[in-house]
């Protein structure tokens, strides 16, 4: 998949899609990520080891910020939506988007607990592509900071 970034001048990061001939010959609408045009990060990702998804089945645009879910979580990120991207099925108001997010835990406790399919490598999410699963290894150390959430 080609892909551009965009740096915006707030510090924002936006992968954007780039449609091509050889990337149409595979886009199958029923695929529910397929109306994904951009994955946004509202900071740069370097240096942490992993961000958790949520697939939000509610949301009420294609391209506007999402909130987290509870106020333990931090929103890093979100899809934005093509222009053409449907509503959901049998929710005729909303559209399929996702938000990427971390815990006060993960960055506080200097831990990882809770770990699960949801925890994604940042560098591997792409517009359209799920990502791939974190996994700790031996080698890994944590890279955040209560500085660091405070920041965000």
């Amino acid at each position: 998949m080609k892909t551009r970034t965009v740096y915006h001048s707030d510090g924002r990061i936006e992968l954007r899609r780039i449609m091509t001939a050889q990337s149409l010959k595979h886009w199958d609408r029923k695929y529910p990520l397929a109306y994904e045009r951009s994955i946004l990060w509202l900071k740069p990702m370097g240096g942490r080891a992993f961000v958790r998804v949520a697939v939000v089945r509610n949301a009420r645009s294609r391209r506007g910020p999402l909130l987290a879910g509870n106020s333990d979580q931090v929103v890093l990120g979100y899809s934005k939506l093509t222009v053409d991207a449907p509503l959901m099925p049998g929710n005729e108001m909303c559209y399929l988007r996702r938000v990427f997010y971390v815990t006060q835990q993960d960055v506080l406790l200097n831990e990882y607990s809770g770990l699960n399919e949801n925890c994604l490598l940042p560098g591997s999410i792409l517009p359209t592509v799920w990502g791939e699963q974190f996994r700790v290894s031996e080698e890994d150390s944590f890279h955040g900071s209560s500085e660091e959430l405070v920041g965000l």
